[in-house]
């Protein structure tokens, strides 16, 4: 006869216990998965603020011109700077160009200087 013959499911601690084991995994996961997209997140607004403010800083010097956020627009290919996610905000004020990410504002922004 076979020793799990009369086996019919498991048994309550058996599933308490992978109850507890998931939730702990959980509590350590989910903080450090929601830091790793905040990091990639801010890295993606560092970067876009660079390439920004590189192509700001080269319109100014073809120009003559502060560029202003209208240059900015999506698609548009006045200063050579193309961004598809809408995710993200640029604005120019005076000679500062401030990139947001708009679900995170108060966490991953940036903001560069028009040399």
């Amino acid at each position: 006869m076979h020793a799990l013959s009369g086996y019919k499911g498991f048994t309550i601690i058996e599933v308490i216990i992978v109850a507890v084991i998931v939730a702990v995994l959980a509590a350590v996961g989910i903080p450090m998965y929601r830091g790793y997209i905040m990091g990639q997140r801010q890295t993606t607004v560092n970067n876009l603020a660079q390439t920004a403010g590189a192509a700001a800083n080269s319109y100014w010097r073809r120009t003559n011109v502060v560029p202003t956020s209208n240059d900015f627009l999506p698609m548009s290919n006045t200063l050579g700077l193309y961004y598809s996610n809408s995710g993200y905000t640029i604005t120019i004020s005076g000679n500062t160009i401030n990139v947001t990410d708009k679900t995170y504002s108060t966490i991953c922004n940036n903001t560069v200087t028009i040399n």
